[in-house]
């Protein structure tokens, strides 16, 4: 009886061992991708861009990943995505607000068709993260590869 009490006893001193071990390991594993792409995923080159290609004060409807960029661009900024029906916010963006800049990483989705529908938009810049010194890294948030038109009045 001794015998099984014994190995009952290392058994409740391995399970949160190995339990800590694959913590550790995982954790590792997670902050050595972080840190091994962390070049990829440094977001100056989109800023220098977005500095470059929009005048500073304008009003700019993107997607939620460009709200950085046009922020720390002196920019305003709206959701692409965000706020009522697609068609509520093409009619306000355009004749309310009368935002300046439309930014999209997809020029196929129905929400972009609705805008094109109620508001004129020309291309101006198509912008390419390995055209302007970064990697065109495919994460959560998707890449920072875009495209931008501006609102036509």
């Amino acid at each position: 009886m001794l015998g099984l009490a014994d190995g009952m006893g290392k058994a409740k001193f391995l399970i949160p061992v190995l339990l800590l071990m694959m913590n550790f390991g995982l954790a590792g594993y997670k902050y050595f991708v972080v840190f091994n792409n962390y070049k990829d995923r440094d977001p100056s080159a989109l800023n220098n861009w977005m500095d470059k290609a929009v005048r500073r004060g304008s009003k700019v409807v993107a997607d939620d990943k460009y709200y950085y960029a046009v922020i720390k661009g002196g920019l305003q900024f709206q959701y692409l995505l965000r706020g009522g029906t697609d068609e509520e916010r093409a009619v306000y963006h355009n004749e309310q607000w009368k935002a300046d800049y439309l930014l999209t990483g997809d020029t196929s989705s129905a929400v972009f068709s609705t805008y094109r529908k109620y508001a004129k938009l020309a291309l101006l810049e198509e912008y390419k993260p390995s055209a302007n010194g970064a990697t065109d890294v495919q994460d959560v948030t998707g890449s920072y590869h875009g495209f931008l038109f501006r609102f036509l009045r």
